[in-house]
């Protein structure tokens, strides 16, 4: 009888574990669709981002604090137009949100507070082994090939996203394409934050 049950309960297990993959990869592809509708210029390195971005926050570019305000500072001042919506989910997580600087331009959110939110942002952040998102980024690209997704300039691509796996330094930089096509000015603030520290001065206007 203890056999039968230990049965069943390992045959539950393997039904969940298989039931929580299946979900996981229904939100990785529908993440990527809806990327790839909002972006169709888009490469490989730009879909790749986008899902670096939800597991690793802004951090490579908080490593110097008073740089990285300067940096705001001016893109703020002298970007032209500013594409996109004022906030955008990452990844398949939605951990983080692309913030765009319009909110700042715009005076909805004065600079001071959109900097300490983001900041604010890697407080706490437990973010993934290399090991652990050299897994979960094969999971990801096998949606990609699933998916029978082509990009241009694809294996070239390919190269940087293996290259920064291999090295441990996982940013990419967005496709000069990509670039060409949108102007889009953000910055990364942990979904968390935004609600604590952005919307409340957004709804309070």
């Amino acid at each position: 009888m203890r056999h039968t049950l230990a049965f069943y309960a390992a045959l539950l297990l393997c039904a969940f574990a298989a039931e929580v993959r299946a979900a996981e990869t229904d939100s990785i592809r529908s993440a990527i669709e809806n990327w790839m509708a909002r972006y169709p210029e888009s490469q490989y390195a730009d879909v790749y981002k986008n899902f670096f971005q939800d597991n690793f926050g802004p951090g490579h570019i908080l490593s110097d604090k008073n740089a990285a305000l300067n940096y705001l500072e001016s893109e703020v001042a002298e970007a032209g137009a500013m594409d996109g919506t004022a906030f955008e989910p990452t990844g398949s997580k939605g951990r983080f949100v692309r913030v765009n600087l319009s909110v700042i331009r715009d005076g909805i959110v004065p600079l001071d507070a959109y900097f300490s939110a983001f900041v604010n942002s890697m407080e706490g952040l437990s973010v993934p082994s290399a090991d652990e998102w050299r897994k979960e980024w094969a999971e990801i690209d096998s949606v990609i090939v699933d998916m029978g997704l082509v990009f241009p300039d694809e294996e070239a691509d390919r190269a940087i996203v293996r290259k920064a796996l291999d090295s441990g330094d996982f940013a990419v930089h967005h496709s000069a394409r990509y670039n060409k096509a949108y102007s889009r000015h953000y910055r990364i603030i942990r979904a968390d934050i935004v609600d604590k520290m952005i919307l409340p001065l957004i709804s309070g206007q």
